[in-house]
């Protein structure tokens, strides 16, 4: 006669192997006889590079049925000229080959629409500043209004070619930062902060407040950073490639 007893206590063996060690197992980044706090800070330095992307288009409406919302059969698209835009850099002082062009025909589930198609532009500016992009702004918005185009877009990423002395820069501040919390907690037990026993970064909190650039993207292309890295230009923040660690950070106490 088979018996089920060595599958009945496999059963077993395996529920205590699932739950026990949850409950014996110390969470992580505490250390028994130690103050563990996080710390935060940041670094910044001017940015060695900036990449402006730039979208011309044009008014869209003359080539949908605003009562339908369908392409109006009778409107004309006229393909977007951007060469008085670019010759306006270049007499700005862009080098002519610091720019680049494209132009992608949408071809989404109804395929291309009637408009024309927006042109990108990329341009790589070394050793940018905020007044030189903000004239460079009003210089590409002019050229593209004296041919009836929009300026869609001005996002610029800025980047420096090494990002290790700045995240060692933040870090040491962020490791600073932990140690002034963690003798605040131990002024409060009545205690001394000791040497620093285990550290770890951690996911940082002050995310916004500067543009992305390089130093915050895992993934640097030039194709990658046009897309989804550019912010919009804003003249208030400062030409800089920003950096912020955190880190958790556990203190002996003698």
């Amino acid at each position: 006669m088979k018996t089920r007893k060595p599958v009945f206590l496999i059963a077993i063996v395996s529920l205590l192997l699932m739950f026990a060690p949850a409950a014996a197992q110390t969470p992580v980044g505490t250390v028994p006889g130690a103050i563990t706090v996080s710390g935060e800070a940041s670094a910044a330095a001017p940015a060695e590079e900036a990449l402006v992307v730039i979208t011309l288009g044009t008014d869209g409406s003359k080539y949908y049925d605003p009562m339908t919302g369908m392409p109006n059969a009778d409107a004309t698209a006229t393909a977007i000229d951007s060469t008085p835009v670019v010759d306006a850099m270049v007499a700005f002082g862009i080098p002519a080959d610091a720019i680049e062009i494209s132009q992608t025909p949408f071809t989404g589930e109804w395929g291309p629409g009637p408009m024309p198609q927006p042109i990108l532009i990329l341009v790589t500016i070394t050793n940018p500043t905020v007044d030189g992009l903000t004239e460079l702004l009003g210089v590409v918005r002019q050229a593209a209004s004296a041919e009836g185009v929009f300026v869609n877009q001005f996002g610029v990423m800025y980047s420096v070619a090494d990002c290790r002395p700045l995240r060692q820069e933040a870090r040491v501040n962020a490791v600073a930062d932990a140690r002034s919390e963690a003798e605040d907690q131990a002024a409060a037990m009545n205690v001394t902060v000791g040497d620093v026993v285990a550290s770890k970064d951690v996911m940082p909190m002050m995310m916004g407040g500067y543009q992305p650039n390089s130093c915050n993207t895992v993934v640097s292309t030039k194709a990658y950073d046009a897309m989804y890295m550019t912010a919009g230009f804003d003249p208030r923040l400062p030409a800089e490639v920003t950096v912020s660690i955190a880190v958790e950070v556990s203190f002996d106490i003698p």
